[in-house]
């Protein structure tokens, strides 16, 4: 502390007063500044965190709700195919006309 003592000590043996004064309001300027910002962003993080939350929930929700739709339509889309095999194995000749004339993008 002794050594902190003596540098202000110094600092002001060497600057004069009217700039020592105008070093002091710039500094607290700058802490009033400083205080006031991380207020905003003290509130700003609050604020953010409640949003996430609330939103985190209806993202998981979604989540869930997509993957469960996912494994109806790769079910329904195994018991399509599956009963395309059925009908090839019963009725090759007419499953092959009508495949032949069904436009590609439409073939699994």
């Amino acid at each position: 502390m002794a050594t902190a003592q003596q540098f202000v000590q110094r600092l002001a043996e060497v600057v004069p007063g009217d700039k020592m004064d105008g070093i002091m309001e710039q500094q607290d300027e700058c802490i009033a500044r400083l205080t006031s910002t991380e207020s905003e962003l003290r509130a700003f993080n609050s604020f953010s965190a409640s949003r996430f939350d609330g939103n985190a929930a209806r993202v998981d929700a979604h989540v869930a709700m997509l993957r469960t739709l996912k494994s109806d339509l790769e079910n329904v889309f195994k018991r399509v195919r599956l009963l395309k095999a059925r009908v090839a194995a019963k009725h090759p000749t007419l499953y092959q006309e009508h495949m032949q004339r069904m436009p590609a993008e439409l073939d699994d």
